[in-house]
């Protein structure tokens, strides 16, 4: 009597984590017991038939995790019945040993050396469920910078490496990004936040490890998300105004228009250059789903809905009563052309950034255009419906926050109008 079945490591249906799918075969008195490389939020497993629910909001994700798990349940049951065939009952290490090395299989044996092979299955299985951006932060940033520090210290990287221990590789990498790392401006020196996102996604990859029984699980606190505040712009009602007014052709045309459209919504770039008219609900409210969050705000999973602005109105209008439609273009040339059409509007206020690199203080003036991403859309959202005295919970239930601490990154306000904003406060009558 044999049984393949796949649990997981945690099965509280309350955990917002993710836990790991372990692949459990029992046979002829022998037990295997051996992680699949995948994970999953236990509320989106089915325990019952034990693979993934296919819902709508992880439906990519579900189907990716079911065909691997019977590729493996297939090759698995085609192992065993090799062996028995000739009359052999197979070790659980054979089988494993077997499995693993199946080329269709992104597992790979467990060895304190092979850091890099598992950080190359990481970086394919991230490739499946994040944006491209996101895994460019493993698969350029995170291994450029490891490799640099491998090479640097002549050390092969493994697991025990990354402990909290003196001398540790962690210390080692740090000292590299801070001093020695050549940062966008040709010097030497990454930004505190640039060496905190490392710190992020080392321990997403070294959770990975621990979930996947990869390696055994070690403490992390040696490697925090450090931060410091940054100074970003928003823009004021009055150069949104400019903006909606220049005359504008082609692909600016199109740019501008939904850059408008994320300010009036709060809107990330992959969600507003995906709108369409099914995204019309009641007829005057947008209806979407996040892209980087499931949070149910509005009473349906996942969904936020927002009602037109004067704005977004005249947008619809001057595009036939649908949403403007950009050609195929990527974040980085949408932003350049954002910042040219900002330059024509004449936004150009100085704007001073200040950061840390190196040890040291640097202190940059920039033209205000220079600085604008898309990403100002929801800077400004939020800044100027704080300045209108909006309840703060109305502005995250919009925006999609989940904390004031992180709503409150987003409000870019000058020292003038923090000033004017609790000004009646000082006044007794």
């Amino acid at each position: 009597m044999i049984s393949i079945n796949f649990n997981l490591k945690t099965t509280d249906l309350k955990s917002t984590s993710k836990t790991a799918i372990n692949l459990i075969f029992n046979y002829d008195g022998n037990r295997l017991k051996m992680g699949t490389g995948f994970s999953i939020i236990p509320k989106f497993w089915n325990f019952k038939t034990q693979r993934a629910k296919e819902l709508l909001e992880i439906k990519d994700e579900a189907q990716k995790i079911n065909e691997n798990l019977k590729l493996l349940n297939d090759k698995l049951e085609k192992i065993y019945k090799k062996y028995i065939e000739q009359g052999i009952i197979p070790a659980p290490e054979v089988l494993k040993h077997e499995l693993i090395n199946e080329d269709e299989i992104l597992i790979r044996p467990k060895n304190k050396n092979n850091f890099w092979p598992y950080f190359d299955v990481f970086v394919e299985e991230k490739r499946k469920i994040v944006a491209n951006g996101d895994v460019r932060d493993y698969d350029k940033s995170l291994r450029k910078h490891l490799k640099k520090v491998e090479q640097k210290n002549k050390i092969p990287l493994y697991f025990d490496l990354f402990k909290n221990t003196p001398g540790n590789i962690v210390e080692k990498l740090d000292y590299y990004l801070e001093f020695e790392a050549v940062n966008a401006e040709g010097d030497y020196g990454l930004k505190v936040n640039t060496i905190g996102k490392t710190h992020k996604t080392i321990k997403a990859f070294l959770n990975w490890c621990f979930d996947n029984d990869i390696t055994q699980r070690f403490d992390l606190k040696h490697l925090p998300t450090i931060a410091e505040e940054q100074e970003n712009v928003y823009l004021t009602e009055d150069e949104l105004e400019r903006i909606q007014q220049l005359e504008l052709e082609g692909d600016e045309d199109v740019v501008r228009d939904l850059f408008l459209i994320g300010c009036e919504t709060a809107m990330r770039f992959s969600d507003f250059t995906k709108l369409t008219n099914d995204n019309i609900k009641q007829g005057d409210m947008i209806c979407y789903r996040p892209k980087k969050t499931t949070k149910d705000y509005t009473g349906r999973k996942g969904e936020i809905y927002i009602p037109f602005s004067d704005r977004v109105e005249d947008i619809l209008k001057k595009n036939n009563n649908t949403f403007p439609k950009l050609r195929p273009i990527g974040i980085s040339d949408f932003n350049s052309s954002l910042r040219e059409i900002c330059k024509k509007a004449e936004i150009n206020s100085p704007f001073i950034k200040e950061y840390k690199v190196g040890g040291k203080i640097i202190r940059k003036e920039y033209l205000k255009y220079e600085c604008v991403t898309s990403h100002t859309a929801r800077r400004t959202f939020c800044s100027l419906k704080y300045l209108a005295n909006w309840d703060t919970n109305i502005i995250m239930n919009f925006s999609g926050h989940t904390s004031e601490k992180n709503f409150k990154t987003y409000i870019k306000l000058d020292a003038l109008e923090k000033a004017l904003k609790v000004k009646d406060l000082f006044r007794k009558k």
